[in-house]
């Protein structure tokens, strides 16, 4: 088999790509303390690249110095951070892939054990899952935000990143504002889908106007987010129509929330390609490129997705984890020889 859609040439925005494979962002712990970029995580990513993918999502980039999950997260929240993540992008770039970064506020995923500061979201709630007490945000805080995304993606695109991924699944800040389950409020950010939405609009409006119209800007969302009073894909339809009109060049297809882990960390358990019929019916609404993301392991799967149009682009996480040649190796008929993943 010669897998010809996956190894086609695609273009996202004006940003082309060599062929529809994407590394797609995963947390790999590898920052320094503080979020600075370490030397192990520009040897992981550029690995990543050699390996032959055609672009690579760097994971968590926090827009935050303070609301972040973790001690090693990567931030971009400060122009201290562009000579670290330039050497990260170029070490990507030269390996033969394009680089993008995700942009992502921690929420109620801020962890308590940074002690940097208590969890935030557009709702005073206990997370599910690490039992943070969230405070809700003000209206200004709320612009603050917006302006922490525009100038994120700023850096990126002065670090030498092609692309900026905006974090909105997985019960990060912009999909607490997005969800019924979460959002609770009663001004002009929450209720119902409009003000629920206004939120990553605002946001995907301040990063394009900070980066120009020919910058690629990629918005991951939870399509579902598998919770009783949560997202669902009959809203999040809409929303990706709007993202599109709004100025996004690619929507990401995920889903679940915070304390719906197996969703968006599938276990042995869940089917693969279980979250393909959800990139399948967003591509339907929207005409940018939509990509899909879920325990995709085989080419040949990979291949149906895309030549039954069920998407224009394949993440890959763990399949790169466990053998970052995947791509070159499945070009060159040799998949007996990838190393397997669960």
């Amino acid at each position: 088999m010669k897998f010809s859609k996956l190894f086609e040439p695609t273009c996202i925005g004006a940003m082309e790509l060599k062929n529809r494979l994407v590394g797609a962002a995963m947390n790999s712990r590898l920052g320094e303390p503080g979020g600075y970029v370490s030397q192990r995580i520009v040897n992981h990513y550029a690995r990543r690249a050699q390996g032959g993918v055609g672009l690579i999502v760097v994971a968590d980039g926090g827009v935050s110095l303070i609301h972040v999950n973790g001690h090693t997260q990567l931030r971009i929240a400060d122009d201290s951070f562009i000579p670290g993540l330039a050497k990260l992008a170029q070490g990507m770039k030269e390996n033969g892939a394009k680089a993008a970064i995700q942009l992502q506020h921690a929420g109620w995923r801020t962890g308590r054990w940074v002690g940097l500061s208590q969890a935030v979201g557009p709702t005073a709630l206990t997370s599910r899952e690490l039992g943070e007490v969230t405070r809700a945000l003000t209206v200004t805080e709320i612009k603050v935000v917006v302006n922490q995304f525009a100038q994120a993606a700023r850096r990126a695109r002065q670090a030498g990143f092609d692309a900026v991924e905006i974090h909105g699944a997985h019960g990060y800040l912009v999909s607490l504002f997005l969800s019924p389950y979460t959002n609770w409020r009663q001004d002009e950010y929450g209720g119902n889908i409009e003000r629920r939405a206004r939120l990553p609009l605002e946001i995907v409006a301040a990063v394009r106007q900070e980066v120009g119209k020919g910058y690629p800007v990629i918005f991951r969302i939870s399509a579902d987010e598998f919770v009783e009073g949560g997202l669902t894909l009959k809203e999040t339809r809409i929303i990706s129509r709007w993202l599109e009109e709004a100025g996004v060049d690619s929507i990401s297809v995920s889903g679940g929330t915070e304390g719906r882990t197996p969703w968006s960390v599938p276990c042995m358990l869940v089917p693969r390609g279980h979250m393909v019929p959800l990139a399948a019916s967003i591509k339907e609404v929207v005409s940018v490129p939509v990509m899909a993301v879920g325990r995709i392991n085989t080419a040949t799967m990979a291949e149906g997705i895309l030549e039954q149009g069920k998407a224009d682009l394949i993440a890959l996480g763990r399949p790169l984890l466990a053998d970052p040649d995947w791509p070159q190796k499945v070009k060159e008929g040799r998949e007996g020889e990838i190393r397997k993943c669960m």
